[in-house]
Order: C-alpha cells, then structure tokens, then sequence
C-alpha cells in the first residue's frame, strides 16, 4: 500500500480542544482559584497558593496547544515519523511486522513492533484520523491482540477439564462473563453506599467478603474465570470484583479515626498481607506463573489488608471508651480548606498534638476551650481516638 509523503493528525475534536476548550477550561480554573484563594484569602500564604494553583492551568493551556499543534504521523519513502509536543521519534517501514493496540485512559494508541519482539518499536499517538489506506497497510500486519485471543481460545476449547461440547463450552464462558460483570457492578454500587450513606458494618461486611467470593471462583472453576486483567484473556476476568472492594475498605478507613500506635497497625497490616498473598498465590497457581499478575496481586492484597484491619479495628471495636479531656492551645487555619486544632498533652500523649478537624467542627471551637478525646482499645488492639465537644455538664 503507498502511504509515502501521508501525514496523519489530530481529529477535528482533539483540535477543537486544544483551540477552544483548553482555554475556556484554563480560564475557568483560574476564576476559581481566585474565587478560593484570594476573596477568601487570610494571609500572604494563601495568596503565594493561590498563585501556585493559577500555574497549573496555565500549564495545561501550553501543553494542549502545542500537543493540538504538534501531533501528527508522517509516512515518508522508507520512514514512520511520530511527532508529539516537542518529541520526535522515527522507525524504518521495513522493520514493523506487527502492532498491538493499547488502552491510554479512554482511547487507544497503536504500538508498532518488529517481528519476534515485545517491546514496541514506535507508538502511534490516540486520536490520530487514519484513511482507508493505512487501515488497509495495517491490515497487513500481524495482530498481536487478535493472535493472543485466539490462542487463549482455542487452549480454552481444547481444556478437557471443561465438560461439553464447542458450543457448550461457549455458552459457559459466556455466563461466567455476566456473572463476572455483575460482581463488578455490585462492587460499585457497594463503595457508592458506603461513600453517600456511610460506613454501614453490612456494606462494610460484604465488600470485605466480595474478593474472597471472586477468589472462590478462580479457584473452583479456573477454566472460565481468571483473577488478573488481561484483555488477551478470553476467561471472565474478576480483577474489578476484587479491585473495588480493596479500594472501598480503604476509603471507609481513611475516614475514621486515628491510631495512636502506627508501628504496631503497620505490622498487623503487614502480617494481613502476607498471610492473603500467600493464601491467593497458593490457590490460583495462573498468578504464580505470571510476573505482572504477582506484582499486581501484591498491590492489591496490600489495599485489602490496609482497609481491612484498619475497619476491624475501629468498627468491631466493643472495648471500653476513656475520654480525656484537654485544652486548645491553638487554631489554625491554613487557607480555605484546612482547618487545625493544636491541643495540650492528653491522656497517652506526653505533647501537644494537631487534629485536622472539619471547618463546622473547627467553628465551634475556641482558643482556650476544653475539648475531650475519645479513646478507644480498638478490636485488634490497636488504640484509635477522635476529638469531640464535651458533652455539657
């Protein structure tokens, strides 16, 4: 196919956006940081933030003119030529064989490989309006994406531990795929909850429960359902059915109290790591065999084990509470959005401390006011307190 002196760009849209819609959105920011931190501003440090925050459109405004400018794919007599903002990279014709595309946020750019390698040789840029010529010259090529499926395919046909016949083995995969789907979707609806309605101990319980469901499946039926994501991978994939709930567990913990002992709920969180992975690499012998898929199970155990003994600790919590009260020796507001509270030595601690408080919380106070801490044992003991108005009387 001739695509020699073809120069390929932007879509219209990419370019609408670098024109317009990156300076409308600059400007807009830059409205609301001066709304934020120069009308409300207290001191000479807010101003110096505020400035601070007005450089990032600013930055984003260059960047998306220049990348809206300087983006494009040129096909000379033996050359591919990429040019993206300021970089610029090249590739012999000759040597590309094969090419994979690649998720990058919500579209996907083209890798372009030589034959018997994997590590690409030049990346086309997303967004870039390709004609029916380079469809044609890239259809020519090997599809690395559509070999791999075939190949998980067909290994997954010719699996004798799969009862059934070619249809029937279809029918299955597909039925795995929903039940798949909707685990990720009751994932979803669960962190929702606990984000809208709070740290509920039923919502709490079942996002808990979900991925050890998800790593069931894997294990019981691990011809239809596999725990990594891999877009090769023709078996229902249960990544986002363990991914979500690791994530709620961790936002329904950062949302809590706070520990007194870090060292101690570091290696309780380190143990529960351990003792997870351990437990899932044993089960599901595929992540073993996969160095991506172990780095990935590492993270993920590592969210879950955060969230998890953090909630344990705080929600399963039936140990006696002792109140401490204490005094405030200062308040401190750091702009617009964070709002410090400076008390006297309290109960466990032998200095005075800060509490990041909400600014409703922070109203309410006054310099000199008695303030009480709530201790509590904690269920897997490790102390946790959080700072209240003292009950009148």
């Amino acid at each position: 196919m001739n695509l020699e002196n073809r120069r390929y760009e932007l879509r219209a849209s990419e370019r609408w956006l670098g024109f317009i819609l990156a300076p409308l959105l600059g400007f807009g920011w830059a409205v609301l940081c001066i709304a934020i931190f120069f009308v409300h501003a207290s001191d000479t440090a807010d101003i110096v933030q505020g400035i601070g925050f007005l450089a990032l459109p600013c930055g984003l405004l260059a960047w998306g003119f220049l990348y809206s400018l300087r983006t494009s794919v040129t096909f000379t007599q033996g050359e591919i030529v990429v040019q993206r903002a300021f970089r610029e990279r090249r590739a012999k014709r000759s040597q590309v064989a094969a090419f994979r595309r690649v998720v990058e946020g919500l579209t996907n750019s083209i890798h372009l490989f030589e034959a018997d390698s994997t590590s690409p040789l030049i990346e086309l840029p997303p967004q870039i309006v390709f004609d029916p010529d380079f469809d044609a010259w890239l259809a020519g090529l090997v599809d690395l994406d559509a070999r791999d499926s075939q190949r998980s395919m067909d290994r997954y046909l010719e699996e004798s531990s799969q009862p059934g016949s070619s249809e029937e083995k279809l029918a299955a995969l597909k039925s795995a795929r929903g039940i798949a789907t909707t685990a990720k979707w009751a994932a979803l609806v669960l962190f929702a909850a606990i984000v809208f309605m709070g740290s509920r101990l039923d919502f709490l319980i079942a996002v808990a429960v979900l991925p050890w469901i998800a790593v069931a499946l894997a294990v019981v039926r691990p011809t239809l359902f596999v725990l990594e994501e891999d877009k090769s991978e023709v078996r229902a994939s249960l990544f986002g059915a363990c991914l979500v709930p690791s994530l709620a567990l961790v936002y329904a913990a950062i949302s809590g109290g706070l520990s007194v002992y870090a060292g101690r709920l570091a290696l309780i969180v380190a143990a529960s790591m351990i003792v997870s992975s351990a437990v899932v690499l044993w089960l599901v012998a595929s992540l073993r065999r996969q160095p991506r898929a172990l780095w990935s199970t590492l993270a993920l155990t590592a969210l879950y084990s955060v969230g998890l003994v953090c909630v344990v600790n705080r929600d399963f919590d039936r140990g006696p509470m002792v109140v401490h009260e204490t005094r405030v020796e200062e308040r401190i507001s750091e702009g617009s959005r964070n709002y410090i509270l400076r008390v006297a030595q309290w109960g466990p601690r032998p200095n005075a401390e800060d509490f990041g408080v909400k600014r409703d919380f922070f109203d309410r106070v006054e310099k000199g006011q008695t303030v009480c801490v709530q201790l509590w044992p904690g269920a897997l003991g490790v102390r946790w307190y959080e700072l209240k108005v003292c009950p009148a009387g």
